[in-house]
């Protein structure tokens, strides 16, 4: 079984306000695996400038799935700060779709 646990991956520039941070989601973007991501999520965001969130693993995803998505993207945008999400998978992005949630501007999937 898959753990629920986000992977990162850092990329550091001379001042963490100018750093990266590269987050990989895993399959289950649901309310059972979102408390973890929310978590590395927020870290993340306190780590570096700027947050690139890829979802291409994600399989399946709820209403927290997605809610967790976007009180981060707002957390990002409270802080300065850039969040944006790429690899969005048709699972991902119909649905938000479906609950009138746009990820305008960032990089969808295949």
């Amino acid at each position: 079984m898959e753990t629920a646990t986000p992977h990162s991956v850092h990329s550091s520039h001379a001042c963490p306000s100018e750093a990266v941070e590269r987050l990989e989601l895993p399959a289950e973007l649901r309310i059972v695996t979102v408390g973890a991501i929310r978590e590395e999520l927020l870290a993340a965001l306190l780590r570096a400038g700027e947050l690139t969130v890829n979802l291409g693993r994600v399989t399946s995803c709820d209403t927290a799935g997605l809610q967790v998505l976007v009180a981060a993207r707002k957390s990002a945008e409270r802080m300065g700060k850039t969040m944006r999400c790429v690899a969005i998978p048709a699972v991902v992005s119909q649905f938000a779709e479906d609950l009138g949630i746009s990820f305008e501007g960032d990089a969808h999937g295949a």
